[in-house]
């Protein structure tokens, strides 16, 4: 996706947050936040199927939701206050907040797409995906409220350390390109070639190291010279891993 197409999904995020206060945006002309959703998929949706897209865009819907009013709680830290905004999305806001909703409708506009068969546009991006679509995609970071009646605060460490090691991977190993999918936490390739698999933990108990080896295994099941790499979050001496055929 390229750079203008992702700042346009992130006023598609803001836009759904401003005017759909009590449910889709009457713009949209749908009854269901589902087919909101779909009116984009046309647009945005490569290399995802429609429910990954629509749980994608929902949750960008989210993050702005703390920053405007409408019925909806969003993202917010555990004081109660709104979760901090990326710089990009924080750019998007300060930018649309400034348009009335006409003027942010006319923005938004061109990115609906209504005139088309969604499974065939699933099955065409699903296609593409298999073909070309090796891309690394950010996870959440920060702290979130979860639960819905009792406030519990979670710290999200994982997508910032996947952050991290795909620029520390790609800058030490030369002619390589990172990229990640739903079940692996990154993967490098050198010159076309699946090299080394990385799985991320963010705790060293013996039940997260055995899931990371297990991962590790299962990724790699049938592809031969692939390095298998568990990264945890401090050093310690482990036998059992020292003892692995394998890097660790």
């Amino acid at each position: 996706m390229s750079k203008n197409l992702k700042r346009g999904l992130i006023e598609v995020g803001y836009f759904l947050s401003r005017s759909g206060k009590d449910g889709p945006p009457i713009e949209l002309k749908v009854k269901s936040w589902k087919d909101a959703y779909s009116k984009f998929y046309g647009t945005f949706g490569l290399g995802k199927t429609i429910g990954e897209f629509n749980n994608s865009l929902k949750n960008l819907r989210d993050h702005f939701d703390s920053h405007l009013e409408n019925n909806r709680i969003g993202w917010k830290e555990f004081d109660n206050e709104p979760q901090q905004l990326s710089s990009t999305n924080q750019e998007v806001f300060d930018e649309l907040q400034k348009l009335s909703d006409e003027s942010v409708w006319y923005k938004i506009e061109p990115y609906v797409v209504s005139g088309y068969n969604l499974s065939i546009t699933e099955r065409i991006n699903l296609e593409i995906k298999k073909i070309e679509g090796k891309y690394f995609s950010s996870e959440f970071e920060g702290k979130k409220i979860v639960g819905a009646r009792s406030a519990l605060e979670a710290n999200v460490y994982h997508g910032i350390v996947v952050d991290n090691l795909k620029l520390f991977v790609e800058s030490s190993i030369e002619n390589s390109y990172a990229y990640n999918t739903q079940k692996i936490d990154l993967a490098l390739e050198t010159e076309g070639n699946l090299r080394h698999i990385y799985e991320v933990k963010t705790a060293t108990d013996t039940q997260s190291i055995y899931t990371a080896v297990g991962q590790l295994f299962m990724h790699s099941a049938g592809i031969s010279d692939v390095e298998k790499w568990i990264v945890l979050p401090n050093s310690f001496a482990n036998n059992d891993l020292i003892n692995c055929p394998w890097h660790c």
